[in-house]
This record gives structure tokens, C-alpha cells and sequence, in this order.
């Protein structure tokens, strides 16, 4: 709403950037805030963004989580 940008999930692992766009960006956040900072200024500066659907095959329910 903000940006005027139609994301599907802003909040994902992956980025990947232009160099010649990344350098002119000043990031300011160094925690979760990182999503949203670079997703408004990168819309600021009217560049394109592309998503990229992936495939994932999660766990199921009896393989849990791993978590020791």
C-alpha cells in the first residue's frame, strides 16, 4: 500500500540487487526492519521488482522440526 508495489510476501530469504541500485541505497536497519526499509526504497527509486516462484516440499507433521 505503501509503495504502490503489488508483493505477494515481502519477507523473504532471498534478494538479489544491481549493483549500480544497491549503491544507492543507505541501509539503515540491521534487523528485522530490513525488508521493509530496502522494499520502500527500492520503490522509491522506481526500479523494477521482479518475484520468482519457487518450489518447496516441507516437512510433515511426524518429521517436526529438528530442533535438538
Amino acid at each position: 500500500m505503501m509503495t504502490n508495489l503489488n508483493l505477494t510476501d515481502m519477507e523473504t530469504c532471498y534478494k538479489v540487487f544491481r549493483a549500480d541500485v544497491l549503491k544507492q541505497i543507505e541501509v539503515e536497519e540491521n534487523r528485522f526492519g530490513f525488508e521493509p526499509e530496502i522494499t520502500a526504497k527500492i520503490a522509491k527509486l522506481h526500479v523494477r521488482v521482479y518475484e520468482v516462484g519457487i518450489s518447496y516440499a516441507g516437512r510433515t507433521y511426524e518429521e517436526g522440526k529438528k530442533i535438538g
